[in-house]
């Protein structure tokens, strides 16, 4: 039996200051995702394909627009999960591409299957219209029965955390880590600034991701909605990177993906994971009660007071990404200039 896709209304990520975090979901489960090691009952991205061959959802025309033929896609093999679903890796026309699948069937999801495929069709629909240098290509949509996928352009390198942490490459030469700040403040400033402002609602160095010329890109913005019900997630969001307000459950707008970014920016110069080894309910007293990682002493100041607005824990006191973009460019300026930035941030010249 096929889905219907409705027209009507739906509550969307496009929201502006002022919405209502929804309380989290939490079921024990036996799913292996990305961050929390699990094992899940999902199965792999070629089993779920072959079950169906087509999809009887109703579309109107702006979104038939982003729809790609299930017979231009192939799978291949699952490279990571999120806190939606899987992503697979994928050939389209011959092009390499990345596919987010969320499995409607699935009983980990937090929204019924009739309600999850008209949701995510529509995120999927406003993420394809998106054209900006640090925000991920979504190439369009493949629907089947109880499925609905995001093709987007593959980015070989990896996230943010794991290239920090090692497990992808070395690390580059000097300005390209606080390029990477820039680059993520000034995508995160375009999602804002459209009308209505879309929020992330997971901002995280997992959810950045870094392409063959080491521009950053963002990924993974509105689809918290789909998140499975094991992942370590808020209300909305993760925990080490979620806004106080966010953590309280209380109305939260755009600045709580500001007070994310301050944990970007502090994973950026540290090369650390955020609250490394520090049980969750812990993490999330520290977060309530203002209590963050210090910032090291070698920091640059106006690079320390980026970090510090972020974290500000009254969310008008925080900045905009529109505010931190110059104050960035002033410290990629002042390194470029005097070279100090590199010795303190303890990266590799491009002659080692």
């Amino acid at each position: 039996m096929g889905l219907t896709c409705s027209t009507g209304p739906q509550h969307s990520r496009r929201d502006g200051d002022g919405v209502r975090a929804g309380a989290a979901r939490s079921r024990a489960t036996a799913t292996r995702t990305a961050e929390t090691g699990r094992t899940s009952p999902i199965k792999s991205a070629k089993s779920l394909f072959g079950e169906s061959s087509g999809s009887m959802v109703c579309l109107d025309d702006s979104t038939s627009q982003y729809i790609i033929p299930r017979e231009s896609l192939r799978i291949g093999r699952t490279i990571g999960s999120g806190s939606f679903g899987m992503v697979a890796e994928g050939w389209l026309h011959g092009t390499k591409v990345a596919v987010k699948i969320i499995d409607c069937h699935s009983p980990e999801n937090v929204l019924d299957q009739e309600e999850a495929v008209e949701a995510f069709v529509k995120e999927a629909r406003m993420y394809c219209s998106l054209r900006h240098p640090n925000i991920v290509l979504a190439m369009g949509i493949v629907l089947q029965p109880s499925l609905v996928m995001i093709v987007t352009e593959y980015l070989e390198r990896g996230t943010l955390r794991e290239i920090l942490t090692g497990s992808k490459t070395s690390y580059p030469f000097v300005p390209v880590r606080v390029n990477w700040a820039l680059d993520a403040a000034r995508g995160m400033a375009y999602l804002h600034s459209l009308s209505p402002p879309i929020l992330h609602r997971d901002l995280k160095t997992n959810n950045l991701l870094i392409d063959r010329g080491y521009t950053l890109k963002i990924c993974d913005f509105g689809l918290s909605r789909f998140m499975l019900a094991e992942s370590v997630m808020t209300c909305v969001g993760t925990v080490q990177f979620a806004a106080p307000e966010v953590l309280r459950q209380e109305a939260y707008g755009s600045a709580a993906d500001v007070f994310s970014m301050g944990g970007i920016l502090w994973e950026l110069f540290t090369r650390t994971r955020i609250f490394k080894g520090v049980a969750q309910v812990e993490v999330y007293r520290n977060v309530i009660n203002g209590q963050m990682p210090a910032i090291p002493d070698s920091c640059p100041p106006q690079y320390a007071k980026c970090i510090r607005g972020c974290w500000q824990m009254d969310p008008a006191q925080r900045p905009t990404f529109e505010d931190l973009i110059p104050v960035l460019e002033s410290v990629a300026d002042s390194n470029e200039q005097s070279g100090g930035f590199s010795r303190l941030l303890g990266f590799r010249s491009a002659n080692e």
